[in-house]
């Protein structure tokens, strides 16, 4: 069977995704980066964002945050009042204030240090086989990052450093989804920089329990609110200086 022909809407989208990333030109050409991006085996937007960490020190910690946007999530949701209870204080170990990307990175580092069993994984609210899955992609993401770099980390890092550490993966995430940015209203909720689009975080995201309230953020996806609404999941916090930094073309 034939795959439907996507609408003319559709494909301008992605016709200005493609051209905002860097990876085709005005006259819809591939790029030099764009070349670069089209070999990785994951989401342009990923893509861009791992060939930003190469040069900011942190490719490990991206491949990591890549390889979670491809399974289902990391953690479980609580599905009871006990269970909601007990969620807070299990994620502390790995959870980080600055949003889901650097908490999906200190998850796989620490089951790197230790691989977590089923029952470990039960009581933290990891869903065990999309961890697995994840490390897996990382691998295999890291083998295409070597051809275009020298694949470091910024593991080690003493605790004065961890701020920095979150900000330096949250940039090159940024770098990589600014089309999904997100500023905070008078009345709280967040919207889109793009056609002001009201959202509201997951109520799985790290930044709904253990993260400050940012002015701006970034999303990976949005899907239909249990209650209603659109729901961004796999948000971070961000910098507006970053966005005007990373994408000036974008937002002049």
């Amino acid at each position: 069977d034939l795959m439907s022909v996507p609408s003319v809407d559709a494909l301008a989208r992605a016709l200005e995704t493609l051209r905002a990333l860097g990876a085709i030109d005005d006259d819809a050409g591939l790029t030099e980066r764009g070349i670069n991006m089209a070999e990785f085996p994951a989401d342009p937007r990923c893509a861009r964002m791992m060939l930003e960490s190469l040069g900011r020190g942190c490719a490990e910690e991206a491949a990591c945050a890549a390889a979670a946007l491809q399974v289902r999530s990391l953690f479980r949701r609580p599905r009871t009042e006990r269970q909601e209870a007990l969620y807070g204080a299990a994620i502390a170990e790995v959870a980080d204030r600055g949003g889901d990307h650097v908490t999906y990175v200190n998850l796989m580092e620490l089951n790197d240090r230790t691989p977590l069993d089923e029952e470990e994984c039960r009581e933290r609210f990891v869903n065990r086989h999309a961890l697995q899955r994840a490390g897996e992609l990382r691998d295999r993401l890291r083998r295409f990052l070597r051809g275009y770099g020298a694949v470091r980390g910024m593991g080690g890092v003493e605790v004065a450093d961890e701020e920095e550490r979150s900000a330096q993966i949250r940039r090159c995430v940024a770098a990589g989804y600014f089309l999904n940015a997100a500023r905070m209203g008078n009345d709280g909720n967040y919207y889109t920089l793009r056609g002001r689009h009201c959202i509201h975080i997951s109520a799985e995201s790290v930044m709904q329990r253990c993260a400050d309230h940012a002015e701006y953020v970034v999303f990976g996806e949005t899907h239909d609110g249990v209650r209603g609404g659109i729901e961004a999941r796999s948000c971070s916090a961000v910098r507006a200086q970053w966005l005007r930094e990373l994408a000036p073309h974008y937002w002049a």
